[in-house]
């Protein structure tokens, strides 16, 4: 799993610019911290966000770390819209 502050949650969240069906929604964890599956970075629908993820922690979470289905999640509630696009960098 791909480790993320509320930051960086916040910065990836929302739908793609180049594809209104495709989305991220980082889920919250226990600690205050999100994690999003590392099949994202596969998805060409996310390439815009996709150097920003590869530098981001990776590590496996354990259930004991995550909300249960019927736990109160605090702060899921966000609105799903588009991500602005990122600029494109000089290589």
């Amino acid at each position: 799993m791909i480790i993320l502050t509320a930051e960086d949650a916040d910065k990836v969240a929302g739908l793609s610019p180049t594809n209104s069906h495709a989305s991220i929604e980082p889920v919250p964890l226990k600690n205050g911290t999100f994690m999003l599956n590392e099949d994202v970075l596969d998805d060409p629908a996310h390439a815009d966000v996709r150097e920003f993820l590869q530098s981001l922690p990776k590590r496996p979470v354990p259930q004991s770390e995550r909300f249960a289905v019927n736990d109160d999640v605090p702060g899921i509630q966000r609105p799903l819209v588009q991500r602005k696009p990122t600029p494109a960098r000089n290589r």
